[in-house]
């Protein structure tokens, strides 16, 4: 387990989010879990805790739900980190710990994409990153470089254009929703125009 005790869980409430801590007051959707279990994979390790604030402030997880949304987003996960997931008391409330250890099968893909973390972060592994987490123990370095290379690379750019076509999506998302907002509103002005014009002129 990451946390050992309650001073430890203290002083890392205290620094608060880094390359190695996620802070999650509530329970995230299963691929944006997904994406943050993949990205400290790839990195160096790091623990997720649900149930804690930007601010320190102590939110209560409901029991088993966390173990449920982990369990989504491994399915989404290939190959599948090593991961452990327990519960600490703190101050009466129940808060879930997701460790994540370092890959050491290569990197860890989410829908094909190659994510890294980088401070708070999470950005597209570029080509080096990849190159470093594939083990090329006991196979001819000098022939698979290229090829190795090319597969890293192709990779990177892979996730770069996912990452640009999702960002693209919650963009065109929210002007949807504000383009029927807007519509709504304006459907519902013309009509208490209408019944006004009716009664008062």
């Amino acid at each position: 387990m990451f946390i050992k005790n309650e001073i430890e869980l203290q002083s890392i409430i205290k620094d608060g989010r880094s390359i190695e801590v996620e802070l999650k007051t509530k329970v995230p959707p299963i691929e944006e879990l997904a994406r943050t279990v993949a990205a400290f994979a790839n990195t160096q390790g790091g623990v997720i805790l649900f149930g804690v604030g930007e601010n320190g402030h102590i939110y209560d997880t409901p029991n088993g739900s966390v173990g449920k949304v982990v369990e989504g987003a491994k399915r989404l996960l290939s190959p599948v980190p090593p991961l452990e997931l327990t519960e600490i008391y703190y101050d009466g409330k129940r808060i879930s710990e997701l460790f994540v250890k370092p890959t050491v099968q290569g990197p860890v893909l989410i829908k094909g994409a190659a994510l890294k973390r980088v401070g708070s972060q999470i950005q597209p592994a570029d080509k080096e990153r990849i190159i470093s987490l594939l083990s090329l123990k006991g196979l001819p370095q000098e022939e698979l470089m290229t090829i190795l290379e090319t597969l890293a690379e192709a990779v990177s750019k892979q996730t770069i254009e996912i990452e640009r076509l999702r960002k693209q999506q919650e963009l065109e998302n929210k002007w949807t929703a504000r383009l029927g907002a807007w519509i709504w509103s304006g459907i519902i002005g013309a009509i208490i125009g209408y019944i006004f014009g009716l009664f008062f002129i």
